[in-house]
């Protein structure tokens, strides 16, 4: 009896506590996106980024524009939408059309999406006085297939060619 009981609080503070984009994630946030690719891993481009988060019309939608080196070069007016808060479930509306799923875990907002061959996992993650935004890509074209030879399960490997880092403080 006791452990169920034990278990139904944990339950409930697990649902109750589930993260989720709150007050704490609007504003300005600013810093140096550092481009790296995967033959020398050295950076070869740094580009000044800013994500402005803002709450939009409704409760269950807000602004998520990102800016690359400055608005006049790269400008990205999306939506963050809501599509189920207990679940961490959330889309990123590009307005043209694209929607891109995401997934709250923790601190941390993650999408993975494939554009042109590419397979791209992003993550947003909220760090106290911070947001660490990260990309990683590359080719959605195998690598390698291995087997494991007592359950003949495959596993397929892929080439990751590129590497973004920003961590972006907040400035208003």
């Amino acid at each position: 009896m006791k452990i169920n009981i034990l278990l139904i609080l944990f339950f409930l503070i697990a649902v109750k506590s589930y993260p989720q984009i709150n007050q704490s994630w609007i504003g300005i946030w600013s810093g140096e996106l550092f481009i790296y690719n995967s033959s020398d891993q050295k950076t070869i481009n740094t580009v000044h980024m800013e994500l402005h988060i803002s709450p939009a019309d409704s409760a269950s939608l807000y602004r998520w524009r990102m800016i690359y080196k400055d608005s006049a070069n790269d400008d990205r007016k999306y939506l963050l939408r809501t599509l189920n808060e207990n679940q961490g479930k959330y889309e990123i509306d590009e307005r043209n059309g694209i929607l891109i799923d995401a997934k709250m875990f923790n601190n941390k907002l993650l999408t993975r999406f494939n554009v042109q061959g590419y397979l791209s996992d992003v993550s947003y993650e909220l760090d106290n006085d911070k947001i660490i935004f990260e990309v990683i890509s590359g080719s959605d074209t195998p690598l390698r297939t291995t087997a494991e030879s007592e359950e003949n399960e495959n596993v397929v490997s892929f080439n990751l060619s590129a590497y973004q880092k920003a961590i972006l403080y907040k400035i208003q």
